[in-house]
């Protein structure tokens, strides 16, 4: 039997972007526990989307799957600063480090003193 068409439903309520990034998110873990050294920890959505942590220094991991502009006053690019400073007070013992990773582009601020 074969359907009878595609139906069509409201257009907001559709969680594709969604699926989208949480795709993009597990890609981009599992690439990081396939180069993951034999000293070295994978941890999911503990500090950030994923961290690795090998010797003492964890490497957070923000991903993100967008489009368009991004610039360091973009509100998911502050949020990743906050976290940063939030994750190295917690953690005074390890290294820290934090990676905003985004399928966005770079943009110019829109002012001179940024």
């Amino acid at each position: 039997m074969q359907p009878v068409g595609t139906p069509t439903g409201d257009q907001s309520r559709e969680a594709i972007d969604s699926l989208r990034g949480y795709v993009y998110q597990i890609y981009q873990s599992a690439l990081a526990w396939t180069e993951l050294g034999e000293d070295g920890f994978l941890f999911l959505e503990i500090a950030e989307d994923f961290s690795v942590v090998a010797d003492s220094a964890v490497q957070a991991v923000q991903v993100k799957e967008t489009a368009g502009r991004i610039t360091i006053n973009s509100h998911d690019v502050v949020a990743s600063i906050d976290s940063f400073v939030q994750l190295r007070e917690k953690n005074p013992n390890l290294d820290v480090s934090l990676r905003h990773l985004t399928t966005s582009t770079i943009g110019k601020e829109q002012k001179s003193a940024h």
